[in-house]
């Protein structure tokens, strides 16, 4: 009988142990991949001086979180000119991923000024696209009050200037993981237009029909899920309750957040009946974790994925598919 505890109780030792380091090389894994470029984007140089780039502001606004406290949001802002006074914006919002996380405006600058969006804005490759840009900070990870609080924050400092009809939300890694984990379970997705979703790295779900669909993954993202937070199975699914348009990317040899991945997550949305069906686009035969750099591409021509025509096609206006 000891001889059985002992045998038990060393192989919970083994099996912890090997979760804790599945966390640890996820965390490694994913804060490295974020910032790699593995993608070639030919971009056309601009002839602007350095005085004509675009630039984006800092800017922070406080609120209370939901425990009371004061906080503080750090965010960058880019607000091209506004044609006339009664114009208003559509509304941009990006999520980065892990390696950009901070809180303050020294992070700001040395961090999250060099994620793609930023970088194209002043890089001199946005054009004259017509959206007020807005890329939050967290320091915590992008969970669904972080999102909460963005829009909240976004809703109130630019209500006189915005189209709310036209808010747009997309993310990376960590920021697209926030954002599917938002989405499946909150009805403010009926405020958002349309969602942009970049290898996001999600808990991996699946719907009844699909019992053992999430366990031939091999990478640490998946082994971390597999053995720490199984996956869970779908009942309801706010995106597509609302019919919200998704589009997500991956690159096809992905060791962080693997092809499947975010291909599950499109198919439990057109499993479950979304409309318009939620597209997915693998860049084949690409290694690495650096799938936003192709995909945020803002140079229009010869750019098969370019997706500001396609977000700006929709609004939140749309026939919803709840049974309430």
């Amino acid at each position: 009988m000891s001889q059985r505890l002992n045998t038990k109780s060393f192989i919970i030792i083994l099996v912890l142990l090997f979760n804790i380091f599945s966390i640890y090389k996820f965390n490694q894994k994913i804060n490295q991949s974020d910032t790699t470029t593995t993608t070639t984007v030919t971009t056309t140089t601009s002839s602007s001086t350095e005085n004509n780039l675009l630039k984006m502001e800092s800017k922070s606004y406080d609120f209370k979180n939901q425990d009371g406290q004061s906080d503080t949001l750090y965010y960058l802002e880019y607000k091209p000119p506004r044609p006339s006074q009664d114009y208003r914006y559509p509304v941009f919002i990006f999520l980065h991923g892990a390696s950009k996380s901070g809180k303050g405006l020294e992070d700001l600058n040395t961090k999250l000024r060099t994620a793609v969006i930023p970088k194209y804005i002043e890089g001199g490759q946005w054009g004259s696209l017509p959206f007020l840009v807005i890329c939050p900070q967290s320091s915590d990870g992008w969970t669904s009050t972080n999102i909460v609080n963005v829009l909240g924050a976004i809703k109130t400092t630019y209500k006189d200037i915005i189209d709310d009809t036209r808010i747009y939300l997309t993310g990376q890694s960590m920021g697209g993981g926030g954002i599917w984990r938002w989405a499946l379970a909150s009805k403010e997705i009926d405020d958002i237009a349309a969602l942009i979703v970049i290898c996001g790295a999600a808990c991996k779900c699946s719907t009844p029909q699909q019992q053992s669909y999430f366990f031939f993954d091999t990478n640490y993202y998946n082994l971390y899920y597999i053995f720490v937070a199984p996956p869970y199975k779908i009942d309801s699914n706010e995106m597509v309750s609302s019919n919200i348009p998704v589009w997500a990317f991956n690159n096809e040899n992905d060791s962080t957040v693997s092809a499947q991945t975010s291909q599950r997550w499109v198919d439990i949305n057109n499993q479950m009946g979304i409309s318009p069906p939620s597209k997915i686009t693998i860049f084949k035969g690409v290694t690495g974790h650096d799938a936003w750099t192709q995909a945020f591409n803002p140079i229009k021509q010869d750019n098969p994925t370019y997706v500001y025509d396609w977000l700006l096609s929709f609004t939140n206006i749309r026939k919803h598919n709840r049974t309430e």
